[in-house]
């Protein structure tokens, strides 16, 4: 090759470069205005503070650096390092299909529970008043703290599916932190319109902006039927940490057994419990003893239903807890526990 065609090829790859390079710029103006756009439509630009907008070859569009800027009822610091929209599609102008994936969310379930604006002598009498069974359903966050999980650095991915015509939707959920562990929730429903599918997307800006979505939920899941249900959890610190919490709460002595732990007289309450609403003992039994099991040696312990086996919503009495262990054995589920694949975070 001649010095003039060496040259002729370094000026050619630098005007390659340079048009990409411009082209890129030109992309990311145009998602940054589509960005602002979507933000303003929606009436959310307020509560959506970011530092960057990237344009990744594997997703649509990345923000970096983005804060969530909740209702000032339910406000606290938090930041995420990137929130990614990887696929998106619409079948007749309806949202059928997304798939969004968040990095490094940041934020302490202590500056979390600040922000109910409680007084603190509030605070402290409910902490006192704290039961280690029931508050595990009713007081969640408090939960997680008393576990020793404060400070949150997580990742999450969220996947949507909604097929219009038949009224079917599928939600995906999964959350992974060095202390929470590792959460994955699947589920499908059946008889979901169009007009129910709006109030998921309601939820979500109710949640942004006065901190209470439950009515846009509750309008959401109205007349809806479970068709499949799966969810898993595997420990990384939560767990044991509550078993920590647990067993200085009832000043447990070396060589006794944990207070948190399921013992025999713990599997059959759980197994009276379930049987109210369903009478297969023998795989209540089973559900209870893995459950247990878990609670003693926490790794991963996963529940599915069974294939074919429905549950209409409305149909479904009691309180909560009630429902949901109502829904899981109409579903037929199923629970299997196993060594953690996990690792350290």
């Amino acid at each position: 090759m001649t010095k003039s065609m060496a040259a002729a090829v370094v000026i050619l790859l630098l005007l390659f470069s340079g048009c990409a390079f411009f082209i890129v710029l030109l992309q990311r103006d145009e998602l940054e205005k589509d960005v602002q756009y979507f933000l303003i439509k929606n009436k959310i630009r307020q509560n959506v503070e970011y530092g960057s907008v990237s344009v990744p070859l594997s997703d649509i569009v990345t923000l970096n650096d983005v804060e969530i800027r909740f209702s000032p009822y339910f406000s606290f610091p938090n930041k995420i390092r990137s929130f990614s929209v990887v696929s998106y599609r619409e079948t007749k102008t309806i949202p059928s299909a997304l798939s969004v994936s968040a990095k490094g969310i940041r934020f302490k379930i202590s500056d979390a529970l600040k922000s109910r604006k409680k007084a603190p002598e509030t605070v402290i009498e409910d902490l006192a008043a704290f039961d280690p069974v029931s508050g595990i359903f009713t007081m969640s966050l408090e939960t997680f703290l008393l576990s020793g999980c404060d400070s949150v650095n997580a990742d999450a991915d969220i996947r949507y599916a909604y097929l219009p015509d038949a009224k079917k939707m599928s939600l995906y959920f999964k959350i992974k932190d060095g202390c929470l562990g590792q959460w994955q929730f699947g589920v499908s429903l059946d008889n979901i319109s169009n007009e129910q599918q709006g109030r998921l997307a309601a939820a979500a800006g109710h949640l942004l902006k006065k901190g209470d979505p439950v009515q846009d939920l509750r309008d959401f899941l109205k007349g809806a039927t479970v068709t499949a249900m799966n969810f898993s959890y595997t420990e990384s610190k939560l767990v044991t940490g509550y078993k920590k919490y647990v067993d200085s709460l009832y000043l447990r002595l070396p060589g006794q057994p944990s207070p948190a732990e399921i013992d025999s007289k713990g599997i059959q309450s759980i197994v009276s419990y379930m049987s109210f609403s369903s009478p297969h003992r023998l795989r209540n039994t089973e559900i209870a003893r893995k459950i247990a099991d878990f609670v003693k040696n926490p790794e991963t312990i996963s529940f599915q239903s069974k294939a074919g086996k429905k549950a209409a919503l409305k149909a479904l009495r009691g309180n909560a807890f009630r429902r949901l262990t109502e829904l899981l054995l109409r579903l037929d589920i199923s629970v299997q526990t196993e060594s953690s694949v996990f690792g350290t975070l």
